[in-house]
């Protein structure tokens, strides 16, 4: 019974690491695409 609650817990930390890995990268995407569509607005007003 031990075994498997630490089998449990280890996957659960690497799900999270997983989930922590895609919203940096979720979050990093998204604001390069707000950085970019500055960028754009501000060649078109100049």
């Amino acid at each position: 019974m031990e075994w498997i609650r630490c089998q449990c817990q280890r996957y659960a930390q690497l799900w999270w690491k997983e989930q922590n890995l895609d919203f940096q990268g979720i979050a990093l995407l998204f604001g390069l695409g707000i950085v970019s569509l500055f960028g754009v607005i501000y060649v078109i007003l100049l």
